[in-house]
């Protein structure tokens, strides 16, 4: 998946097209979680290449924390050349306990 996502929507490519204005069902895996999160989502945009933007109508607050903190973390890596290996580590540790 690329990392054109937010809180409340998400930019993917997928293996079936789809049709705008289409209710669907999401699973995925994010990275440093073990765990599936899965959202509820319809479908607001299509193009080229399968890929479709999704605004998420259903999503569990241990879903939307996990999806929230792995945003923050690929903004840090994206913005900042240098992060502190500590800072690094106490981030990677609470997106994989989910505290």
């Amino acid at each position: 998946m690329h990392n054109r996502c937010q809180p409340d929507w998400c930019g993917l490519e997928c293996a079936a097209p789809l049709i705008a204005g289409e209710e669907v069902q999401v699973q995925f895996r994010l990275p440093h979680i073990q765990d599936l999160s899965r959202f509820k989502a319809q479908v607001i945009w299509t193009a080229a290449k399968a890929e479709i933007g999704l605004a998420f109508t259903r999503v569990s607050s241990v879903d939307r924390e996990r999806l929230t903190e792995w945003i923050d973390g690929e903004f840090l890596r994206e913005r900042h050349s240098f992060i502190p290996e500590e800072v690094a580590k106490r981030f990677m540790h609470a997106a994989e306990s989910g505290d």
